[in-house]
């Protein structure tokens, strides 16, 4: 499964991004597609088979929302 993060700012991506390349989830900082937001225009990839393992990863982390990826759609999820 594909997910896709939002932050409030690129700061908050960054550590984001170092926390869970630490842990061995690979995770790609790409500009945000303009449709979902203009905040701080840096968003995460993931490639992830078990959500809740990220969570759990990323628990203390700030980001703003996560959509599920689907080809050109995105599905917000309720966290």
């Amino acid at each position: 499964m594909q997910l896709l993060v939002t932050f409030k700012n690129r700061f908050d991506a960054t550590i984001f991004s170092r926390a869970l390349n630490k842990e061995a989830i690979r995770c790609l900082l790409m500009p945000t597609p303009r449709k979902l937001s203009a905040s701080c225009g840096v968003c995460a990839i993931l490639d992830v088979d078990d959500l809740d393992a990220v969570l759990q990863q990323t628990g203390s982390l700030e980001f703003q929302v996560v959509y599920k990826v689907d080809d050109e759609n995105y599905d917000l999820l309720q966290l």
